[in-house]
């Protein structure tokens, strides 16, 4: 991985002052989170514990004033650094085409130019990722990591200290019974017969036909209901001439 940044390294030339300033503002974002914390801290210690309202309105405007300038330096980040990755790429794409332009017509084995672009299209990508993209976002976490570390320090070193000895033998103990409760479902789907239907399966289908269950249905009509109903609908037989009345 080294040869290869330092084989496309001289692609940064181009934008080494964009980047030195992209590099800025990532390091200026924790800073500027930091102060926040630190304005929130100072309205809860001196304003709520010790009871001074009159620092209220400078403490406010100070983290209406840290909110705009995190904004501010974010937007301009994103700006940046999408601006200096499309260069990168933009270069990238041009040698590459230049170079395939130079070469002998029978020298790719039966493809065309454009079919050697589209092909090499992912790895032109992959590398603005790493020469630029990937060591920017291990900078910016490794400084976020710093600045709210040495916060929490400052904050309380004792809650610190024990939040440190807690919580990463939660996390192994955690990731350690993962892999157990896989391999115990992976056990039960292994004991299941071959015909069975899954449990999402039977659960589906109890829903798909619970609904049809529950219509309402007519009750079924007796034999002696029908003849009502056809004797109302014809009405008094008439009289026969002749016939006794």
């Amino acid at each position: 991985m080294i040869t290869l940044v330092r084989r496309f390294s001289p692609y940064l030339a181009l934008v080494r002052s964009r980047m030195l300033l992209s590099t800025g503002l990532v390091l200026a974002s924790p800073l500027i989170g930091g102060v926040l914390l630190w304005l929130l801290k100072s309205l809860i210690d001196r304003v709520l514990v010790d009871g001074r309202f009159d620092l209220v309105p400078a403490l406010l405007a100070g983290y209406v004033l840290a909110v705009a300038v995190k904004f501010s330096v974010d937007y301009i980040d994103r700006r940046l650094a999408a601006a200096i990755a499309e260069r990168i790429t933009c270069d990238v794409r041009t040698d590459l085409f230049r170079h395939l332009l130079s070469i002998s017509p029978g020298s790719l084995g039966g493809r065309s130019v454009g079919d050697q672009l589209a092909h090499f299209s992912g790895d032109v990508d992959r590398v603005e990722s790493l020469i630029y993209s990937g060591p920017l976002g291990v900078l910016s976490d490794l400084g976020g990591a710093l600045v709210f570390t040495v916060f929490l320090f400052v904050l309380s070193w004792k809650l610190t200290l024990l939040a440190f000895m807690v919580v990463p033998p939660l996390v192994s103990r955690s990731a350690a019974s993962r892999p157990a409760s896989s391999r115990r479902r992976g056990s039960r789907a292994g004991r299941r017969p071959a015909g069975s239907p899954s449990p999402k399966r039977r659960s589906g289908r109890r829903r798909w036909f619970t609904p049809l269950a529950r219509r309402p249905t007519r009750p079924r009509a007796l034999p002696g209901d029908a003849r009502r109903r056809a004797a109302r609908s014809s009405g008094p037989s008439p009289v026969r001439p002749g016939s006794p009345s």
